[in-house]
């Protein structure tokens, strides 16, 4: 999910900006770990120069917990490694 909102995000700064960002190279370790890093929300936000994700109300929470999301919601909110198949 982080990946498609990276995306989006960055659209909409090149069309607002007129300007596309640089890509980043890997942080040190990284290159030598196979597999796609998908950074968490807060990571996406921060490089699209976006104020930092809030914590959920008690409210919001009530309802990520009836909707059984805290699942996802951690998942979003964690750096992930995507393993590639090689074989």
């Amino acid at each position: 999910m982080p990946a498609t909102i990276r995306q989006k995000l960055g659209q909409l700064r090149a069309k607002a900006t007129g300007e596309r960002r640089k890509p980043v190279r890997r942080r040190d370790g990284e290159d030598r770990q196979p597999g796609q890093v998908l950074p968490s929300l807060a990571e996406v936000y921060e490089s699209e120069g976006l104020p930092a994700v809030k914590q959920l109300t008690v409210g919001e929470q009530q309802v990520v917990e009836k909707l059984e999301l805290i699942d996802f919601i951690q998942r979003i909110n964690t750096r992930q490694r995507i393993l590639r198949n090689v074989a």
